[in-house]
């Protein structure tokens, strides 16, 4: 509530200032600041436990949040809009163990007879996006956007579900990643809101394990998934 009460201010300022001024975006070039949410719901390509593929796999995701800077370069109708973002997205996955197997290793740690576990993720994203103004007439614009965007995943966290404590990474992971990037902006003035829908090119994957002080067992995890998510923010150009 905080961030959304400090951008509020900071809209009615850039709206005022906008008004005075009489500048719009057929400037050469801008740069501006957006915060929004983000709602998440990757595509599970696998999830394995001790190398068993785990069934009914479902996905309970929270709504996320984004902070970003860019700048725009405009060229007529068209602009090139380079930048640096924030997410922050957490969730559970929830799954269930194959029948007709041994569970008895399997279901050796808590992790497992949980059967579910929740993930924490921070990642640090450059767009780079190419618009075109569909609509420009001063003080309203409305453009399409579309672009690559690099990613990097900074921290993720995993917990059994219900309980405190978490598991530890190991072996190797892929932090790395590039989405494609399509989406709508509409501005009056200096304001403006942006949805944005965004798919995972390449697919990630995290090898992790999960130890326990109560049980001298280790749980080897592996999971295989790919972005896919919506955005919605609000923002201001400078």
């Amino acid at each position: 509530m905080k961030k959304l009460g400090i951008l509020t201010v900071l809209l009615i300022i850039a709206f005022t200032g906008g008004a005075q001024t009489q500048k719009n975006e057929t400037e050469g070039f801008s740069f501006g600041a957006k915060l929004g949410f983000s709602s998440t719901l990757p595509i599970i390509n696998s999830l394995t436990i001790e190398g068993v593929e785990a069934q009914n796999v479902n996905l309970q995701y929270k709504v996320g949040y984004l902070a970003a800077l860019f700048c725009r370069i405009n060229i007529d109708r068209f602009f090139i809009m380079p930048g640096v973002e924030w997410n922050h997205a957490d969730g559970s996955i929830n799954y269930s163990l194959p029948d007709g197997i041994d569970q008895t290793y399997l279901k050796s740690t808590y992790a497992v007879s949980s059967e579910g576990f929740n993930v924490e993720t921070n990642t640090i994203e450059v767009p780079v996006l190419l618009g075109f103004n569909m609509v420009k007439s001063y003080p309203y614009c409305l453009s399409f956007q579309a672009g690559p965007k690099l990613r990097y995943r900074v921290t993720e966290d995993f917990s059994p579900v219900g309980n405190p404590e978490t598991f530890k990474l190991s072996g190797e992971s892929k932090p790395y990643g590039v989405n494609a990037v399509t989406g709508v902006s509409v501005s009056i003035w200096r304001m403006f809101f942006d949805f944005y829908y965004e798919f995972g090119i390449n697919q990630s994957k995290t090898d992790f394990s999960y130890q326990t002080t109560l049980l001298p067992y280790e749980s080897n995890f592996s999971l295989k998934n790919r972005t896919n998510k919506m955005s919605f923010s609000l923002g201001i150009l400078f």
